[in-house]
C-alpha cells in the first residue's frame, strides 16, 4: 500500500487506521460511509486495516486504533486518535 500516491494526487484525503476486531473502529464505519456520502468526490477516504498492513501503521506510528489522518493538498492536516461524529469530522475536516 502507498498512501504517498493517494495522498499526492487527491486534492483532500481521511486516512482510517481501524482493525476488524476493534469495536470502536466498526461503529465508525456507518460515519464514514455518510461522510463519503455527504462529501462525494470531495474527499477521498482510504482505510488501513492495522492487520493487513503493519508496516504502514509502523511508519506512520499509529498508537492504537481508530486513528485518523487528514491530508490537504498532500500536507498533513492533523491526526487524532478516536471516534468522532458525522458533524465533529464535518467541522474538523472544513478547519483550514
Amino acid at each position: 500500500m502507498n498512501l504517498e500516491n493517494v495522498v499526492a494526487k487527491e486534492p483532500l484525503v481521511l486516512v482510517d487506521f481501524y482493525a476488524t476486531w476493534c469495536g470502536p473502529c466498526m461503529g465508525m464505519m456507518p460515519t464514514l460511509e455518510q461522510l463519503e456520502q455527504d462529501m462525494g468526490t470531495e474527499l477521498k477516504i482510504m482505510k488501513v486495516d492495522i492487520d493487513v498492513y503493519p508496516q504502514v501503521v509502523t511508519d506512520y506510528r499509529i498508537m492504537g486504533v481508530p486513528t485518523f489522518i487528514l491530508y490537504r493538498g498532500g500536507k498533513l492536516v492533523w491526526q487524532k486518535p478516536g471516534t468522532f461524529g458525522l458533524a465533529e469530522l464535518k467541522q474538523m475536516i472544513a478547519l483550514p
